[in-house]
């Protein structure tokens, strides 16, 4: 009916179909982001990462949690060769819960665990979209997720690292920006849900990120309640939204900092200095530098942990549109953001060591340049800006369409250094005896790096065999 009324020229269902077509080319566009940002977990084989290995026992864990256990395994005998970790209680295991859907869903377990970083990189792409669009206009939304998406840092995140907890709640991260946005300037009651909900989703993902990312969420309200004429209720708006999902997001939060003394993490960051934090501070020049062609005769070559030039000059650029605009309220985003991303670039050089050693719990952080994260998400955004500010003063279509289709293609180019990693073979995953397995032989036992969620009182590691036998012929992860 559709086609025929396109074709005899209904003009109500054309305008209908445009509409429809209209709203859904977006979506069409940031998957396409996303699945160019993952390509390398389409491939249908492992990414060789630092951590990767890690997070994918840890979600097989999680899953033999949910089977035998509980839904929020705080304790699981998945780990420590069948005597159980408490992991769960101190690394937030949230962002693993979408891989084990996938693998409930009838997907090989490897699969499951590569679409659970294509999942969140349209989570990331779509949320970026969202909150952009209400600075700017349709166009500097999907501007702003490919920043997001390529920017340097997230894909190191993903596929260099392999963190699936740190890229999670960076995806998530936009969506609560978006959320708070409406619930403290429109006050719309489905925000008054969304708005605790979404950070109860993003609390229990990475504990570092939920801390940084706090902390930018409260400046961002308050950039918006200064810069509203009802700010009293607007502040009140903050506060219920926050509050409650603080509140909500408690069951994960308040033991993992009270019950911190029970297990060995402080002890491990004293004795290893090369995870303590100050001693991870490095030159500004690090954080800024330039991609780096990949090597492919090189298994695993150096790549830089930085910021995106590309979007460093799209925000300049965005801060002199905005400081020749009547908006104040965009000139202390855009200026007030400019500031932020100077100030997290300062906390990854040696000269933030003083801030580090005062504040006892960014220690946790162990790598001071984690704070490219939350950067990236500003410098998206101000890209998204830039763009929209900039096409308005161009008149001529093909020009617009040309800016657009460049400024896409230079943020793809510039991230391809960081798409191309090693391929090799999944590790084994059949049932819960291959945990232990890793565990025998890597020597990261509950599938930590250093020992760091062991409780203080284990003197020592309990054999990895006593056990064992029992496990034999158990059912399927």
């Amino acid at each position: 009916m559709l086609t025929v009324a396109y074709w005899m020229g209904d003009s109500a269902v054309m305008t209908d179909r445009k509409n429809a077509l209209q709203s859904l080319l977006p979506l069409a566009v940031l998957l396409l982001f996303a699945l160019v940002a993952s390509a390398p977990y389409l491939s249908g084989r492992f990414p060789l990462t630092a951590d990767g290995v890690l997070h994918y026992y840890r979600a097989a864990a999680l899953d033999y949690g949910l089977s035998y256990e509980a839904l929020w395994p705080r304790y699981t005998t998945a780990l420590v060769f069948g005597y159980g970790s408490p992991v769960f209680n101190y690394y937030a295991p949230a962002a693993a819960y979408p891989q084990v859907a996938f693998y409930r869903l009838g997907l090989p377990f490897s699969v499951a665990y590569n679409w659970g970083f294509v999942f969140y990189s349209f989570i990331a792409a779509l949320g970026m979209y969202l909150w952009a669009k209400t600075w700017s206009n349709t166009t500097g939304g999907l501007i702003a997720a490919a920043g997001y998406v390529f920017a340097p840092y997230l894909l190191y995140d993903a596929l260099w690292r392999g963190t699936i907890s740190e890229y999670g709640a960076l995806a998530l991260l936009p969506w609560l920006m978006w959320a708070f946005h409406h619930l403290i300037l429109y006050g719309q009651r489905r925000y008054l849900l969304l708005a605790p909900l979404l950070y109860v989703a993003f609390a229990p993902m990475h504990n570092i990120t939920t801390l940084y990312g706090t902390g930018v969420l409260g400046l961002y309200g308050l950039l918006l309640i200064v810069f509203t004429p009802q700010r009293r209720a607007a502040l009140i708006r903050a506060a219920l939204g926050l509050g409650l999902g603080l509140a909500l997001s408690a069951f994960f939060w308040w033991p993992a900092l009270a019950e911190t003394g029970f297990v060995r993490i402080n002890e491990i960051t004293a004795e290893l200095p090369f995870i303590d934090v100050v001693g991870n501070l490095q030159p500004l020049a690090q954080s800024l530098q330039l991609p780096r062609t990949a090597d492919p005769s090189q298994l695993q070559f150096p790549v830089p942990i930085t910021l995106s030039w590309l979007q460093i000059g799209l925000a300049l650029l965005a801060a002199w549109f905005a400081l020749r605009a009547r908006d104040r309220r965009l000139q202390a985003l855009v200026i007030g953001g400019l500031l932020l991303v100077a100030a997290m670039l300062f906390m990854t050089t040696e000269a933030s060591a003083f801030v580090w050693r005062a504040v006892s719990l960014l220690r946790y952080s162990q790598f001071p340049w984690r704070w490219l994260g939350p950067a990236s998400l500003i410098l998206a955004l101000l890209s998204g800006i830039a763009m929209a500010q900039l096409l308005e003063r161009l008149a001529a279509p093909r020009w617009r369409y040309g800016l657009v289709m460049a400024v896409t293609a230079g943020m793809i180019f510039y991230a391809l250094p960081w798409t191309y990693v090693v391929m090799v073979d999944a590790p084994p995953m059949r049932d819960v005896t291959d945990i232990y397995a890793f565990e025998a032989e890597s020597g990261q036992v509950a599938v930590a790096s250093y020992g760091e969620y062991q409780p203080l009182w284990n003197a020592e590691l309990p054999d990895p065999q006593a056990i064992r036998a029992r496990y034999d012929g158990a059912p399927d992860v």
